[in-house]
């Protein structure tokens, strides 16, 4: 499943560095968890690819709040040109 949301920050794989991780809370009432295991750009979007975990859903104009796992990126970010 992919998710292309109106903003985001999710880093994408890009130029050989690996994607960020990371939740996407829907907090819209009835709302469920999607857990994002890759981030990828395709014709312009930013799309964010995983799955829904557990019951609730995801659907266009949900309202959402975006966890990137910073653990991870602290590991990842040193490989990235600053």
């Amino acid at each position: 499943v992919g998710l292309v949301l109106s903003q985001t920050s999710f880093y994408y794989e890009s130029g050989g560095q690996v994607f960020d991780t990371g939740v996407v809370q829907v907090t819209t009432p009835g709302g469920g968890k999607f857990e994002v295991t890759n981030v990828q750009t395709y014709a312009g979007y930013v799309v964010h690819v995983g799955n829904v975990a557990g019951a609730g859903s995801v659907k266009v104009g949900d309202t959402v709040t975006l966890a990137v796992d910073y653990d991870r990126r602290s590991f990842v970010a040193p490989n990235h040109t600053m």
